[in-house]
């Protein structure tokens, strides 16, 4: 569960404070509400016909209505290039956060 509260001086007590709940969430419907993009960051030496199919393919699986997002960069010069996938949206479960998790190329964030 997810809950918010604030604290505030208790009625008719200025030195006694209080805490009241604002809302009660379930954690499932937070992860809906509260993240916005998933961005994958691949170095681009390990950037492979493969893992362009593997990503194609779970994008494909996981459409949803999540912003993606990747973050390519060269090791060697150091220079990074941020993309945004127009057509894709996804999905963030579970699910879509295990398979991305066993591709050791891509590391990725959700925000």
């Amino acid at each position: 569960m997810f809950i918010k509260s604030k604290v505030q001086p208790r009625f008719k007590s200025a030195t006694e404070l209080e805490l009241k709940i604002t809302s009660i969430e379930m954690l499932a419907d937070m992860r809906e509400k509260q993240t916005s993009c998933l961005t994958m960051k691949i170095e681009i030496d390990k950037l492979t016909a493969g893992v362009m199919a593997e990503i194609q393919q779970i994008t494909d699986e996981y459409k949803g209505t999540k912003q993606l997002k990747f973050l390519f960069y060269d090791a060697q010069t150091k220079v990074w290039v941020e993309m945004h996938a127009r057509k894709h949206k996804v999905k963030i479960s579970n699910e879509l956060i295990d398979r991305l998790s066993n591709i050791p190329e891509i590391e990725f964030k959700i925000f």
